[in-house]
């Protein structure tokens, strides 16, 4: 008996790993972006066939579409932090401005325009350094950072500022992507409860004692 039951699991699971390569092919080839991996969006997208189990096919088109809108809030959520990160070097240029032209007026420079974009050009090259440079440079800039006591968070924090726009437009998009997995978990459970109600009975027999 166990090697019946082993058996008909296996048979099981063959039959669910052909309807998963079929409805595979009937969707075609995810809308990925570069740097995203198929093979990973289709582990994602079994593990809601898996969870969901459809029977038919609108029950695989809510799956399928599930699978993607939750795809795309992880794209969205992994947005955000980009975002941030590509406005540092822009962040800490602005917050070191202030100390190099206090440096410099307290060594007696003149304020004509060629000073203030030396300054500017000096401060780019800093945060630059401070990110990307290399050796000796990047040391320079880390321990220039530090005696001007600019921290980590200051210049995440200016990043943000820089960037409001933009997250707020992320954080919009992933609030209608939720708001659309909300609807299409519904769908699911109207449908799931739609199948347990037996509906093979005629109209009008509902209330029919059964005979003795």
């Amino acid at each position: 008996m166990v090697i019946i039951h082993e058996g008909r699991c296996m048979l099981a699971k063959d039959q669910e790993s052909q309807a998963n390569s079929q409805m595979r092919v009937l969707f075609g080839k995810p809308p990925l972006i570069k740097g995203e991996s198929e093979e990973d969006y289709w582990k994602f997208w079994e593990a809601f066939v898996e969870d969901i189990k459809p029977k038919c096919w609108p029950d695989w088109i809510v799956a399928n579409d599930l699978a993607h809108k939750y795809w795309e809030q992880l794209r969205l959520r992994r947005y955000s932090p980009a975002l941030i990160e590509g406005a540092c070097i822009e962040a800490l240029e602005v917050l070191l401005r202030p100390f190099l032209k206090q440096a410099a007026e307290a060594k007696g420079a003149s304020k004509d325009k060629k000073v203030a974009s030396s300054d500017n050009e000096v401060s780019s090259d800093i945060a630059r350094f401070y990110y990307v440079g290399l050796g000796g440079a990047k040391q320079r800039a880390t321990l220039h950072v530090a005696e001007c006591g600019i921290t980590t968070d200051q210049i995440f924090a200016l990043a943000m500022q820089m960037r409001g726009s933009g997250l707020l437009m992320l954080d919009r998009m992933d609030s209608n992507r939720e708001n659309a997995c909300r609807a299409l978990r519904k769908e699911i459970e109207r449908r799931s409860a739609a199948s347990e109600n037996p509906r093979d009975r005629k109209p009008g027999n509902e209330n029919q004692e059964p005979q003795q």
